[in-house]
């Protein structure tokens, strides 16, 4: 897992998300069936991620998808499992995950300071554009 910035909806700016790499290493495909998360308390909560749900990942190969940064941040994260077709939960190593929200707490900060936007457009903002044109993202950082 990474961190880095994806490219809104629309086109226009940025927002800062983890970067999710799933690989099969078996020998038959593999269905990515969503993440599961749990936070400091060990409530359950479910990210979302750009990986569609029921996507077939071949054998020897990966797919990469990423997940918004407030997804994973404001819930406090302690624990991260990747859920495959039939609901066998693989766990990103504590180590992999502390260092990733690490960085990721320290890129939103650093953005923020800034003055840009690092979580995606939400519906309101996307459908009013003319009213909210200060809705976009830093373009260059």
């Amino acid at each position: 897992m990474s961190y880095g910035l994806e490219p809104n909806e629309d086109g226009v700016g940025n927002f800062l998300c983890a970067r999710l790499f799933v690989s099969n290493t078996g020998g038959e495909a593999a269905i990515y069936n969503g993440l599961e998360g749990a936070d400091e308390k060990g409530d359950v909560f479910y990210p979302s991620c750009s990986i569609e749900v029921g996507s077939k990942v071949e054998p020897n190969a990966s797919v990469v998808g990423y997940i918004t940064n407030g997804h994973l941040l404001t819930h406090g994260t302690s624990s991260l499992f990747i859920v495959d077709g039939v609901f066998n939960k693989h766990k990103v190593p504590k180590k992999v995950l502390d260092k990733l929200l690490s960085e990721l707490q320290q890129e939103k900060n650093r953005l923020e300071s800034l003055g840009c936007k690092v979580h995606p457009p939400n519906l309101f903002e996307r459908h009013n554009k003319s009213k909210h044109s200060d809705a976009a993202s830093c373009t260059s950082v």
